[in-house]
């Protein structure tokens, strides 16, 4: 089982002498196969090369000490936790990771040809170490456009050595500050959620959840008149597939029905309208965008009485105990 002597083998790992520092950039290809990418290796010197090293074990070296400092929980990944807070460090096998194919050459193959920074920007950076055993680990970083300024015909000037010299063409490209994965022996460790599944396209994951959760919710006993505006609403709008997605993990769909269905809505104010179709029968009637929300929250069970005053709240989070 994972725990946290994994992160620090990883750690352990990134301090050691003689390692091979390489930048590696990804830029996406378009593939009937599913998520592909190309990559290349962006050729540095001796200082760059021990300043992404640097950069890999201080941020392992912090999260460790967030987990030791009881400021950090470590979970097995989940889309659902995107909401968590604080976020926990997030461990995945890549067995169950759905994209490994994508990357995995990264941790198989030992050189790149040689790339760069320049349009068309890459996707994502990667710093890769690895040992004389071709044992890796791997840090992936999501670039932004802000790593580059492009020098303007105004010019730039560099202070190099003692004075200031002008740069009037070329671009400045800053490295990686900030980490949001590594992989290391088998194992993804997961920091910046949100940045890693737009990395490698997990959206997909979220859709196709919620084609299955939309089936089950279909041939339950709770009745939705607008079932394809409850549909696209929730396919356009990522927070709301997040959501569903808990309701596929954790949700009453199953167990719910109308009756319930209807006490809850009464009981919790819920704006949701009960009517009867042309067969007669009794459903719910989504009646603007906003209250998909409680459709949504109605069937992840978030409704919640406080056994105290007989407060009722509709709860944004919640740890089953």
């Amino acid at each position: 089982m994972t725990d946290i002597t994994d992160l620090e083998d990883a750690r352990t790992f990134a301090m050691g002498h003689g390692l091979t520092r390489d930048i590696i950039v990804a830029r996406e290809q378009d593939s009937d196969d599913g998520l592909e990418f190309k990559f290349g290796e962006v050729p540095i010197n001796q200082t760059i090369a021990n300043d992404v090293q640097d950069l890999v074990k201080r941020h392992l070296k912090h999260r460790i000490k967030e987990y030791q400092d009881g400021k950090k929980e470590l979970e097995e990944y989940c889309l659902s936790n995107i909401n968590r807070d604080p976020a926990p460090v997030q461990y995945c096998d890549r067995d169950d990771f759905p994209m490994y194919d994508s990357m995995e050459s990264l941790v198989t193959q030992k050189v790149f040809p040689e790339s760069s920074y320049e349009e068309p920007r890459p996707d994502f950076q990667a710093i890769r170490l690895k040992n004389g055993d071709e044992k890796k680990l791997i840090a992936f970083r999501k670039y932004t456009n802000r790593q580059v300024i492009k020098m303007t015909r105004k010019g730039w000037m560099m202070l190099q050595g003692q004075e200031y010299n002008k740069i009037d063409e070329g671009e400045l490209v800053s490295l990686p500050q900030k980490i949001d994965a590594i992989y290391f022996d088998g194992q993804f460790f997961i920091f910046k959620q949100r940045s890693f599944e737009d990395t490698f396209d997990w959206v997909e994951e979220l859709e196709t959840t919620a084609v299955e959760t939309f089936r089950t919710i279909k041939d339950s006993d709770v009745l939705i008149h607008n079932m394809g505006e409850f549909r696209d609403r929730v396919y356009s709008h990522r927070t709301k597939m997040r959501k569903l997605y808990e309701v596929s993990q954790s949700g009453i769909t199953s167990e719910l029905d109308m009756d319930q269905a209807k006490a809850l809505i009464d009981e919790f104010d819920l704006e949701l309208e009960i009517k009867e179709n042309g067969n007669g029968e009794e459903g719910i009637m989504i009646p603007d965008g906003h209250r998909v929300w409680d459709v949504i929250r109605l069937f992840n069970n978030d409704h919640l009485v406080s056994p105290v005053d007989s407060s009722r709240f509709q709860v944004y989070g919640k740890e089953q105990r």
